[in-house]
């Protein structure tokens, strides 16, 4: 078997020695993670979760819940919710026709 020449381990550990001082020479600002940064995502996030379409997500989501669980006539109550705050909710109309279907398919076979 050959073994490989010396320089190559120089050069390996040479590589190791360099990125480690690239890693731990950046400051912590320029992460992602940083605090500024974080904040700033936070707050942003907080006047999105205020507006008026989310409230329609919150709805949509509650009804669908509520469907996984066989309630359907509560589910039908949120998505008439959140079609009532955002006409063109696509979620909330599919799964108000979803559960309209299941409610007539538990009708139909209780009978």
């Amino acid at each position: 078997m050959v073994e490989p020449p010396k320089i190559y381990y120089l050069f390996s550990i040479f590589a190791t020695l360099f990125c480690m001082m690239i890693i731990f020479s950046i400051p912590l600002k320029s992460f992602a993670f940083s605090p500024d940064v974080y904040s700033w995502y936070l707050s942003s996030e907080v006047s999105i979760s205020n507006s008026i379409s989310n409230d329609s997500v919150t709805m949509t989501n509650k009804g669908i819940e509520l469907n996984k669980i066989g309630k359907y006539n509560e589910s039908i109550t949120y998505f008439d919710k959140a079609l009532a705050i955002d006409p063109k909710n696509n979620d909330a109309i599919k799964g108000k026709e979803q559960t309209l279907v299941l409610l007539n398919q538990a009708a139909s076979s209780s009978s």
